[in-house]
């Protein structure tokens, strides 16, 4: 009989096996191994193929942007071939959206925009979780050209809005070096109809960025601002405690309003705003400051540098009502020019920092309107008097 004795000690090879495993224990748990891979670059072409280096190349991609966004995950990037993409669009995580150049990929909704809210509306709905998003380099068509569509120059768009009435914060959101064709616009009636960009009621939009892009209004002038012309941006009261940046964008053809803003924390500055179908239609403005919540304190609003022309204002600074709120804003460096009036101040602007000293007006009479408790500074420079005031709206 044999015996098999067993050993009283570890061999060399079981040893090393042990102190391998021990190392490899203390390596995860003083360098934890993570299992996230890195951000992936999804690519859409309406013809089925394309990558990002080659949109003519066989390598399968999306043929939809949605479905690309839908297969995201957060921080991914989506790159768009060059196409005619007739979709609306829900981002509701963190991406880089990028095309392929100004009229290249172009987003041309053609369904009748249809909900509850601005959100529901939207043809580019950014919401929940898409703080950080990027939206680079596309042709947005929010008229709806072609009559094969259902349209001629006549639809109703949305636009892009980012969150949505007292939504979710969606923060550092920036949008830059696009097109916009904005919707049929309603004017002072549209209630968010042919809007190219706005924000929602209340919601926090710190961080927006919004630079580069071209705006353009209605083709053709289909009467005044009450209830005709596009409005290019619109920033309704922010929820957060950091700003908004509007800077370097052009807006032309027939608009009802260029920018308006209706937040504190904002700075419009460098931007050309010009209404190159009707130059001084009734009731439309380049530029305007509003305020219809009431009862606001608004701080922190800069005008600055900003070339405007062809409006009835230019420039707009309060409402056309007493609403009991205190606005600030500081107006500096900019150019008026064929608006039948440069600068005119309304209701609620308590404190008006007007620097008129370094803004042109080409001689165009800056109109102040219940001037009672307004602090104007260096209006001679625009050739207000002392207690000038013209009572008409």
């Amino acid at each position: 009989m044999i015996r098999h004795d067993r050993a009283t000690s570890a061999s060399p090879l079981r040893r090393s096996g042990r102190a391998l495993a021990v190392a490899i224990m203390v390596v995860g748990v003083l360098f934890p191994m993570t299992t996230a891979s890195a951000a992936a670059t999804l690519v859409v072409d309406d013809d089925g193929f394309g990558t990002a280096a080659d949109c003519n190349s066989a390598t399968a991609a999306y043929t939809t942007i949605q479905s690309a966004i839908n297969a995201a995950v957060g921080g991914d990037a989506v790159f768009v071939c060059p196409g005619t993409y007739k979709e609306q669009l829900d981002i509701d995580k963190l991406l880089t959206l990028t095309g392929s150049g100004i009229g290249s990929s172009i987003v041309q909704p053609i369904a009748t925009p249809s909900g509850a809210t601005a959100g529901d509306l939207a043809d580019v709905d950014i919401d929940n979780a898409a703080s950080g998003t990027v939206i680079e380099n596309f042709s947005f068509d929010f008229n709806g050209p072609t009559a094969a569509d259902g349209w001629t120059n006549n639809r109703p768009g949305w636009g892009i809005v980012i969150s949505d009435l007292t939504g979710p914060a969606v923060t550092n959101v920036t949008i830059r070096n696009n097109d916009i064709q904005m919707g049929l616009g309603a004017g002072a009636a549209g209630s968010g109809q042919g809007v190219g960009i706005v924000t929602g009621k209340n919601a926090d939009v710190s961080g927006l960025l919004i630079t580069g892009n071209a705006f353009h209004g209605d083709p053709t002038n289909t009467g005044t601002g009450a209830s005709n012309g596009a409005e290019g941006i619109y920033i309704n009261p922010n929820g957060g405690a950091g700003t908004v940046t509007i800077t370097g964008n052009t807006f032309d053809r027939h608009l009802f309003v260029g920018i308006s803003v209706e937040s504190d924390k904002v700075t419009v500055t460098g931007n050309s705003v010009s209404s190159t179908v009707a130059p001084q239609t009734a009731s439309t403005h380049g530029i305007r400051v509003n305020d219809f919540v009431g009862t606001r304190t608004w701080t922190s609003i800069v005008i600055s540098n900003n070339t405007v022309t062809g409006f009835e204002n230019g420039l707009r600074l309060g409402s056309s009502t007493t609403a009991g709120s205190d606005i600030d804003v500081l107006v500096t460096g900019n150019s008026f020019s064929t608006n039948t009036t440069a600068i005119r101040v309304r209701e609620d602007v308590d404190v008006i920092r007007l620097q008129c000293g370094h803004n042109d007006c080409f001689g165009e009479w800056p109109k102040v309107v219940d001037h009672v408790g307004r602090f104007l500074e260096d209006v001679g420079v625009l050739g207000v008097q002392g207690a000038d005031a013209d009572t008409a709206d």
